[in-house]
């Protein structure tokens, strides 16, 4: 179970790159409404403290248990979707 941990430490990771790039450049304003009232740079150091977090929580959490393969799987592909979104737009703007 720790690859789906450090899969979604990656997808926040790379959501968080993906945010800010799409903020500073001015291609869209932060869909979160938890995080929407944010600047740019707290939006990166939030969601870098939160890997973190996660990371360091993968060797002292038991992950066997039902309710957090569930989640992580869960959550894994609800970043997934974000992850495909960002992709997206980045096609857009700077295509191959």
């Amino acid at each position: 179970m720790k690859k789906w941990g450090f899969l979604l430490a990656a997808l926040n990771l790379f959501d968080c790159l993906s945010t800010y790039i799409g903020m500073k450049l001015h291609l869209f304003n932060e869909s979160n409404p938890l995080l929407a009232g944010m600047p740019p740079e707290g939006i990166v150091f939030l969601k870098t403290c939160l890997s973190l977090v996660l990371l360091y929580s993968l060797f002292k959490i038991d992950l066997n248990k039902q309710v957090f393969k569930f989640s992580l799987i869960a959550v894994c592909s609800v970043y997934s979707v974000v992850a495909v979104i960002h992709l997206y737009w980045m096609s857009i703007v700077w295509p191959i």
